[in-house]
């Protein structure tokens, strides 16, 4: 087995900052820590991003074998749900745990989050648009819920914010279509779209889309319009 990035063995060891060197806040398509957020609420924020950022590394890396992600993301989950100290990801989880107290939102939108994770590890494709969003429902939607709990705010908000953060996930894979496709082999476009308009896969490692491409990616677009 290869041995793990020294990035990850930091965030594992809660030895990294907030915002682990694989990407800063502020190139998040999320925005982090916000100016907009009470200051009193920031820190919260900031543990969810955390913990997000620690276990989509882990996911993402290319250091480490697929058992040894999901064994790791498990950790993280069991640390999560027993909510006290639990090996060497115990800094990001008890920050996780203290704010889930103090605050009263749920820890189970941070369990969501690694749901959709330890998806990314084995699945590499999605045959249809319903199935991408429902991806999307893991590992985009939580992060809205959390802001609208955290801002004790109303639940019929919860279908608009949704909504909206599944759109900028799906933004997101298709700014990052050809590096996921190369680095980590996934495709977050419905294959479907894809044989419908006649594209192929391998159009994903060149260096601009194909014809046959851009339609598969206007396809999306429009439906994150909708």
């Amino acid at each position: 087995m290869n041995e793990p990035s020294k990035k990850v063995e930091e965030v594992e060891n809660g030895t990294s900052s907030l915002t682990p060197q694989s990407k800063q806040s502020y190139e998040e398509n999320f925005p982090v820590g916000s100016f907009l957020i009470s200051s009193q609420l920031r820190p919260h924020v900031l543990a969810f991003y955390a913990l997000a950022r620690a276990t989509d590394d882990i996911a993402d890396s290319a250091d480490l074998k697929p058992d040894e992600k999901i064994r790791r993301l498990e950790s993280f989950e069991k640390a999560l749900l027993a909510k006290k100290k639990h090996g060497k990801n115990s800094s990001v989880v008890c920050d996780m745990v203290k704010s889930s107290k103090t605050t009263g939102v749920s820890i189970e939108y941070s369990l969501d989050l690694i749901k959709a994770f330890k998806q990314d590890v084995y699945k590499k494709r999605y045959e249809t648009w319903s199935d991408l969003i429902q991806y999307c429902n893991f590992s985009a939607a939580p992060v809205g819920r959390f802001l609208i709990d955290l801002h004790s705010e109303d639940h019929l908000n919860y279908e608009y914010s949704d909504a909206l953060c599944n759109a900028l996930q799906v933004l997101n894979h298709l700014q990052d279509l050809r590096d996921d496709y190369l680095a980590l082999g996934r495709v977050y476009l419905p294959m479907t779209w894809i044989h419908e308009c006649n594209a192929e896969i391998e159009d994903l490692g060149a260096a601009s889309s194909s014809k046959a491409l851009r339609l598969v990616i206007n396809k999306c677009l429009d439906r994150c319009e909708d």
